[in-house]
């Protein structure tokens, strides 16, 4: 067994580790069976030839007895601004045998004080949209180590002699400029040169100085930047941001994420990011404001155009008027290809949408400039190539209007843009439907990957505080740490002073209540801690936990919230077209306080986790009091459901747990009648009753229920959205022609937890409901639901651990299970029994269930019980394939 995959703060040798005490991770490989971790070793050096000498001169923490291999804090010397260090890891297996040092890995320190930072913050006169900056220095000899800081917001470029130092776009991330400012380190070493030297900055206004719309942080973009160098004659040079730096207007004229972006060719300045370049007309930058931020370190993954597609036909409805059809909606832009005499002024629309009698673009939710861009070409006879800088766009048609030559299809492409998150892991099933809605569900998912959990690309530039509408199981399927907890901090920093967690994060509007959006902090914070096993992220957001829930407390009437924004939003309605923004059949009052309920029952639980035992006493009995007064109100005993059988009111309660046990039956027997029989096998739940659903159909033996509603393709449910063409999921269950509802939209993409914790079976935590799960899948549980008229399913995920999967078929006489557990994790695999009476199982062709009983001796099964409707067994780490037959055979 080897330790591999080494990790520092969740990231792969990360430049800019902000934590004094950063922590470490690695997955073991092992090619066999049931095995753990019993001891590690980690060697932290200062330098590459120490580490190899097997040298911990910063820190070695000896043989450490523990199966610990998830967020290990450093405990050695104390670590410098700037200091880079390599570390490696050795382990034990579970039989004491010793491992091979697993290879190298880094890390290196952010600017951890202040003081660390030398420069001022910069800019240009307010009015100038996408200023350019730039400054010159001379080396007197060759480089041996060069860090590049920049923060530059809203979003920069970065450009050194010439060249742009990375391929990331829309940078760095939004934040909460008030209290976070992002700012990323680039190692530059080897673009510098002994002699002159140049950097540029090229500044757009992003959510910082949005010029148009929501919060103002800034008047204008400004930047901050350092540049640090060690030459190898061992001299240090630094070069930093101040009023001698030069600057200019540019080429964009204007740019944002509404009205997108105007570029007029004829104003570029070639080689203005080079250190020979004439800046003498250029004007002394401006010392600005600081942001009153605290500089962080932005260790999530960039935004980048991730892939680049081709329209897959090219139509002419107007003379000079090109549209170009892509068969997915996406967000990012285009990149065209022109060629004409400059002057000539090029529009290029946006749109998810098109109208079908005249095959023009579809912009009235949008109506130009918005989603548009405008290009004026400079006249380059060689022909030019244009794709925005500071915008992003919705992505399914594109209009250029005004082209001074002929296009055809291939002088545009479409570029798929968003934060380079690891997407790794899938589903499949033998049902296509399902396959195409899961497919829909990760494009959405993408399209509000910006840094932030982005609501659409249209309209709402935001991210909302409802994760049942952001998360809902879905995005952790997706490891994405770092992801998290970035947006966990934008929530921290967006906190009101009484506690209060605004509906929108970074708080772009401002602050506004609503429990069910802000005071999902706590759950989300509990959700995600146990998720990535990180209790770290779980103590420094305790307080802001306990604030929020007490801030629910103090507005609370008799533990009822009376006060709110929203209810169970978008309902579905009874055609097309009629939903509801907020539904009329489930107390807005309900849903508010259910939300104080979870928040105060995740209280009682990271106290416990904590060992503050006065806090979980008393959350614990908070807790117990709110669903005594939810039952009290709105419990029917007699007909045994909540509020006259509303399918969310049952299911919210049946998912938060707070269900007598003489009622639940009762409960469970009302919600699937409405499903079943009053809405035909539909849901008719908003967001936060159809979440529940998905939580908690296939957990109360019901998975059949949910599989009806999934292959619906009538109105309302995601098969209606593919039966109408949809490659994406929308805001509303409809897209009635002129609604303003966006075509994306990660509202109803919870539904990619039914695939991957029900019809494969990999189960996670469900979002509302008190099932724990064992941090980090330490113990994995599998045990999927098999439909009648399904014949296999399967998927993967990634978790801090390592992969899992589980992937089953029916065969002729009964059923395969193949499942993977990661090294240092356990699981408990249920196989289901078909409905078979008497039923055997082999692994592997040998015999581990026969005549109602387990059979010992198969390498990793280590024992199994009769579950009723399966078989469960206990096995070890590794891969194996269950066989399940009728014994009668």
């Amino acid at each position: 067994m080897n330790a591999a995959q080494l990790t520092c703060e969740y990231a792969q040798n990360p430049l800019g580790v902000d934590a004094a005490l950063p922590r470490f991770s690695w997955t073991l490989d092992s090619p066999g069976r049931g095995q753990m971790q019993s001891a590690y070793r980690i060697l932290v050096a200062s330098s590459a030839e120490a580490l190899a000498a097997d040298t911990g001169d910063k820190w070695d923490s000896g043989k450490v007895e523990s199966a610990d291999s998830v967020n290990v804090a450093y405990e050695g010397s104390a670590l410098a601004s700037a200091e880079q260090c390599v570390w490696k890891v050795k382990v034990w297996d579970k039989d004491g045998a010793e491992s091979d040092w697993s290879d190298a890995a880094t890390f290196e320190m952010a600017l951890l004080d202040a003081g660390d930072w030398s420069g001022k913050w910069i800019g240009t006169a307010r009015g100038v949209p996408a200023p350019l900056m730039r400054t010159t220095f001379d080396l007197s000899g060759a480089v041996k180590k060069a860090r590049l800081y920049v923060s530059g917001i809203g979003w920069s470029e970065t450009y050194v002699n010439g060249g742009k130092v990375s391929d990331r776009v829309l940078d760095p991330a939004a934040t909460e400029y008030g209290k976070s400012v992002c700012y990323v380190a680039h190692d530059v070493t080897d673009l510098l040169q002994s002699g002159a030297n140049a950097i540029g900055l090229w500044l757009g206004n992003g959510w910082y100085s949005e010029p148009e719309y929501g919060r103002k942080y800034g008047d204008c973009p400004r930047a901050l930047v350092q540049l640090n160098i060690e030459l190898e004659s061992g001299e240090s040079v630094s070069v930093a941001s101040d009023e001698s730096w030069k600057t200019s207007g540019s080429c964009i004229i204007l740019n944002d994420f509404w009205n997108g972006e105007i570029y007029d060719a004829r104003l570029e300045a070639p080689g203005w990011s080079s250190a020979d370049f004439d800046d003498s007309a250029w004007a002394a930058a401006e010392v600005k404001d600081a942001p009153t931020g605290v500089l962080r370190s932005q260790l999530m993954p960039p935004i980048r155009v991730i892939s680049v597609r081709k329209p897959i036909r090219m139509t002419e409805p107007l003379p000079n008027t090109y549209v170009y059809h892509f068969d997915q909606l996406f967000g990012g832009w285009a990149r065209l290809r022109l060629k004409g005499p400059a002057g000539t002024k090029v529009t290029i629309k946006y749109s998810g949408r098109i109208w079908e009698e005249s095959g023009l673009l579809d912009k009235r939710r949008h109506e130009a400039p918005k989603a548009t861009d405008y290009y004026v070409l400079k006249g380059d006879p060689e022909g030019e190539v244009y794709e925005p800088r500071f915008t992003y766009h919705p992505v399914n048609y594109i209009q250029v209007d005004g082209s001074p030559c002929e296009l055809t299809i291939n002088d545009l492409d479409g570029c798929v843009v968003h934060t380079d998150e690891d997407l790794s892991g899938d589903f499949e099933c033998a049902n296509e439907l399902a396959n195409k809605i899961h497919q829909n569900v990760v494009w959405t998912l993408t399209n509000g990957l910006y840094g932030m959990p982005l609501d659409c690309l249209h309209r709402e530039h935001w991210a909302w505080t409802d994760p049942a509408t952001i998360t809902g199981s879905l995005y952790p399927r997706k490891h994405m740490p770092i992801f998290w907890t970035k947006w966990l901090q934008d929530i921290a920093d967006s906190q009101c002073d009484d506690g209060m967690v605004p509906h929108i994060a970074p708080a772009y509007h401002g602050p506004a209540f609503d429990a069910a959006w802000g005071g999902n902090y706590p759950p989300l914070v509990w959700y995600l801690s146990r998720y990535f096993d990180d209790d770290r992220m779980l103590s420094e957001h305790y307080e802001g936990m306990k604030r929020c829930t007490d801030h629910m407390d103090g507005i609370a009437e008799a533990l009822i919230i009376t006060v709110g924004m929203f209810g169970d939003h978008m309902l579905p309605g009874t055609e097309p077209g009629k939903e509801e923004f907020i539904s009329p059949f489930t107390p807005p009052q309900l849903v508010w306080t259910g939300y104080f309920y979870r928040a105060a029952f995740v209280m009682k639980e990271a106290a416990e986790a904590l060992g503050k035992d006065d806090d979980a006493k008393h959350y614990a009995d908070l807790a117990k009091r709110i669903a005594d007064a939810m039952n009290a109100k709105w419990l029917d005993t007699t007909a045994h459901e909540y509020f006259d059988g509303s399918q969310t009111a049952n299911a919210f309660a049946l998912a938060l747990g707070i269900v007598p046990d003489a009622d639940r039956d009762g409960v469970v027997d009302s919600l699937v009648r409405s499903i079943t029989e009053k809405y035909n096998n539909h849901h008719h739940t908003g967001n936060t009753g159809t979440t529940c659903l998905i939580d908690m159909l296939a957990a109360l033996g019901h998975g059949d229920v949910m599989w009806k509603v999934l292959n619906n393709t009538t109105y309302p449910g995601w098969g209606f959205m593919v039966s109408e063409g949809a490659t994406t999921i929308w805001e509303s269950w409809s897209l009635i022609a002129g609604c303003g509802n966006a075509e994306s939209m990660i509202m109803w993409a919870t539904i990619d937890e039914f695939f991957y914790n029900d019809l494969a079976g990999i189960k996670g935590p469900d979002y509302y409901g008190p099932e724990h799960i064992t941090p980090g899948f330490a113990n994995v549980r599998i045990a999927p639901f098999v439909p009648d008229d399904l014949n296999h399913a399967g998927a993967t995920i990634k978790t801090v651990r390592g992969e899992i999967a589980s992937k089953w078929a029916k065969t002729d006489d009964g059923l395969s299970l193949a499942v993977s557990v990661p090294a240092n994790s356990r699981a408990a695999v249920s196989v289901p029994k078909l409905g078979l009476s008497d039923v055997a199982i082999e692994e592997g062709g040998s015999d581990v269930w026969k005549d109602g009983a387990y059979v010992a001796g198969v390498d990793g099964v280590e024992s199994a019980a009769d579950a009723g409707d399966a078989v469960t067994f206990e096995i070890g780490s590794g891969s194996y394939v269950f066989m399940l037959k009728s014994s009668a055979e």
